[in-house]
């Protein structure tokens, strides 16, 4: 996990590919509505949010910024579902 302080890019991307993961678990969840699983996906999302939320911007590259879309895009659609 990213250490707040000291994130690098690299970390932040691997965060990132961890969001998308958990948000492909989501949806899997939910089409089967595993209720465990979505509450534990539910969990996951709001530790790694905590682990982005204090980023400094000036590191988000454009490799992060496309992932951060794509996990955008994710999460709007597991939103719809539920």
């Amino acid at each position: 996990m990213i250490k707040h302080a000291a994130a690098r890019p690299v970390e932040i991307r691997d965060t990132l590919r961890q969001m998308l993961a958990v948000l492909q678990q989501e949806r899997h969840a939910l089409a089967g509505l595993d209720l465990d699983m979505i509450m534990g996906c539910a969990s996951n999302k709001a530790d790694l949010c905590g682990t982005l939320a204090d980023v400094d911007t000036a590191l988000v590259d454009e490799e992060c910024r496309g992932l951060l879309d794509s996990a955008r895009r994710l999460n709007e659609a597991n939103r719809k579902v539920r």
